[in-house]
C-alpha cells in the first residue's frame, strides 16, 4: 500500500492529524462537584464549544457523593481506553486520586484510599449507563 519512508511518513501524518481533530472534543478543563451544585452545568472543549451536563445525571451524582467531597472531586470523568498485550480491553482513570475515588464511589457506592485506577469493560458500561454526559474517553496514542 505505502512504500518506503514516504509511505510511513504519510501514515504518521494522517494519524497525527486525526489525533488533533479528536483533541478538539476533549475538555479544556474541569469543574468541581461543588461548582455543579451551584448550577455550573457546562465545560468548554478545546474546540471552543460548550459541553452541557445532563441535569438528571447531575442530580444523581450530587445524591451519591457526600457533600464534604464536593470541593475535591471534579468532572468530567476522563478515561483512557487501552488494550493489554493479550488483547484485553480496559479503561484507565485519567486524573488524581480524587478522580479515582469518585469513579469507585459511583461504581460501588463506597471508596478506598486510592480509589479505582482501572475499569473493566463491564465497569465502564455500568458507569456510562448512569453518567454518559459526565464522561469523556480517549484512546491510547
Amino acid at each position: 500500500m505505502f512504500s518506503g519512508s514516504n509511505g510511513i511518513k504519510n501514515v504518521k501524518k494522517k494519524y497525527m492529524d486525526s489525533m488533533k481533530t479528536l483533541r478538539l472534543y476533549w475538555p479544556k478543563g474541569y469543574i468541581t462537584i461543588e461548582d455543579l451544585s451551584k448550577g455550573v452545568m457546562s465545560i468548554q472543549l478545546h474546540s471552543g464549544e460548550d459541553h452541557f451536563f445532563d441535569e438528571e445525571e447531575v442530580r444523581r451524582l450530587l445524591s451519591l457523593v457526600p457533600s464534604y467531597f464536593w470541593k475535591f472531586m471534579k468532572i468530567p470523568i476522563t478515561l483512557r481506553y487501552s488494550r493489554d498485550n493479550d488483547g484485553r480491553a480496559y479503561y484507565m482513570v485519567v486524573g488524581d486520586v480524587w478522580q479515582k475515588r469518585l469513579v469507585e464511589l459511583l461504581l460501588s457506592g463506597d471508596y478506598g484510599f486510592n480509589g479505582i485506577s482501572e475499569l473493566t469493560t463491564g465497569d465502564f458500561i455500568g458507569i456510562l449507563r448512569n453518567f454518559k454526559s459526565l464522561i469523556f474517553v480517549t484512546i491510547t496514542a
